[in-house]
């Protein structure tokens, strides 16, 4: 997503909820604390509690829906990974495409999301030099040239800059027990691992959005999202490829958005990322989120 794309008349609430970030797919073990042995995502999946925890039902409850949830983590670093690492840095190309895949639009930004306490996230677009800072409930917006305090083009930055904050989450914010989660389709032994995840309002997502969150055998990470925008009333899918790893969490590099349906059927894609040099680091620079000049505007 980009603030030059959230221009684009009729598509922000679209946008707002299509910020791609680097959403993992691909690690193949996790370490057992306890043993020091290492087993695969799907024996852990299947083994927590013997036979009886093997199949599970689409109406079982949040708690069975967050005990499989957990298992998937390791794929993102793993929690002690997760509380090591200050946040990331990476750039990204979008590529709106027309018809016959012949390009749109297409555009290049760095975005910088710390991954613990209050929402950070800065992003730079490269092509129109717009510059989107959140900190907390403070937000900067640079736009052609000067720093802005116009409330809409504030809130469409902080919608994009919180889009990719949560995105970049994934799976932990889906542990929050405030989330209404269900499995959905039942998950059994081997099988995929599907997680409805209902928000209600004061919530991360607008109120009344849906979502499933499709987690692939044999390792139990992220290989599609689908949702329900209640702002735009459409429904999307968000698949993921070319899987990368470091420091134990996973990526997929490249991730296509297509328009869907209520059954989850692949429609036209509306958008295309590539994600480039990604950096997970153990400190980040505080002192960009204080850009010089900059005037700051505080939610309400």
């Amino acid at each position: 997503m980009s603030s030059h794309f959230l221009r684009k008349p009729g598509v922000a609430s679209l946008v707002a909820a299509t910020l791609f970030i680097a959403l993992g797919a691909g690690a193949d073990t996790v370490k057992s604390t306890s043993s020091g042995s290492s087993t695969t995502r799907q024996e852990r999946l299947a083994g927590k509690r013997g036979p009886a925890a093997q199949v599970y039902t689409v109406d079982d409850s949040s708690a069975a829906a967050n005990e499989l949830l957990t298992y998937t983590r390791g794929d993102y670093g793993g929690l002690d990974n997760f509380t090591a690492i200050a946040g990331a840095r990476y750039y990204v190309t979008y590529t709106i495409p027309g018809p016959e895949g012949a390009t749109v639009r297409t555009w290049t930004e760095s975005h910088m999301v710390w991954f613990h306490e209050r929402p950070r996230v800065r992003i730079d677009n490269a092509t129109d030099s717009t510059v989107v800072v959140v900190t907390g409930d403070t937000t900067y917006v640079r736009r052609d040239g000067k720093w802005s305090s116009d409330s809409l083009v504030v809130a469409e930055g902080r919608a994009q800059a919180m889009d990719a904050h949560w995105f970049l989450h994934l799976p932990w914010n889906l542990l929050n027990p405030a989330l209404k989660r269900r499995l959905d389709p039942p998950w059994v032994k081997d099988g995929p691992l599907g997680v409805r995840v209902e928000y209600a309002a004061n919530q991360d997502r607008p109120a009344g959005t849906r979502m499933w969150v499709n987690f692939t055998p044999p390792t139990y990470a992220i290989r599609t999202l689908r949702w329900f925008d209640p702002r735009s009333q459409s429904w999307y899918l968000l698949e993921l490829s070319q899987d990368q790893k470091r420091y134990q969490w996973t990526w997929a590099g490249h991730r296509t958005l297509r328009a869907s349906d209520s059954d989850g059927k692949p429609g036209p894609v509306v958008l295309e990322a590539q994600i480039e040099d990604m950096q997970l680091e153990s400190t980040m620079p505080n002192e960009v989120l204080s850009p010089p000049g900059g005037v700051a505007v505080v939610a309400r």
